[in-house]
């Protein structure tokens, strides 16, 4: 995936999803997030399947747009 692609998949996701990755890219674990934006651990977990899914998505597609 190029950086492009990343930042394209980042910006399908919503404010507080992005704000997770940013708090994960600096070795925040989910506990600490979830400290910081005053919510559950659990409502981390199910927004890193979001984040998840959506880098999925788009390396999916770039990997059918290579082998086209």
């Amino acid at each position: 995936m190029t950086e492009l692609e990343l930042e394209e998949a980042s910006d399908r996701l919503d404010v507080e999803c992005q704000t997770i990755i940013s708090m994960k890219l600096t070795g925040m674990t989910n506990a600490e997030i979830a400290n910081e934006l005053k919510c559950s651990t659990r409502r981390i977990e199910r927004k890193n399947n979001l984040i998840r899914i959506a880098f999925t998505d788009a390396a999916a597609d770039s990997t059918i747009i290579a082998e086209s």
